[in-house]
C-alpha cells in the first residue's frame, strides 16, 4: 500500500486453506477509500495455503499477514 495508507478493509479472500498458490497469485484484495490492492504470493516456488488469517470486512494494517503458506 502507499506511504500515506496505514490500513484497509479486506474486500475479498481469494484462496482457501489447502489451495496451491504459484508466484503472482492473488491471495486477497484490500480496499482503502482510494484504491483496491491485490495481495499477491511472491515466492518463486509454489506453496499450499495452510491458514487464512483474515475475513472480508476485517480491517488490516500495512504489513499484517493475511494468510500462511
Amino acid at each position: 500500500m502507499g506511504d500515506s495508507i496505514t490500513e484497509g478493509a479486506v474486500a475479498s479472500v481469494d484462496k482457501a486453506v489447502g489451495d496451491i498458490v504459484r508466484e503472482d497469485a492473488v491471495i486477497a484484495q484490500i480496499e482503502t477509500d482510494k484504491v483496491t490492492i491485490d495481495v499477491r504470493y511472491t515466492e518463486k516456488e509454489a506453496g499450499r495455503v495452510t491458514a487464512v488469517l483474515v475475513s472480508p470486512g476485517d480491517t488490516v494494517a500495512v504489513g499484517q499477514p493475511v494468510a500462511s503458506v
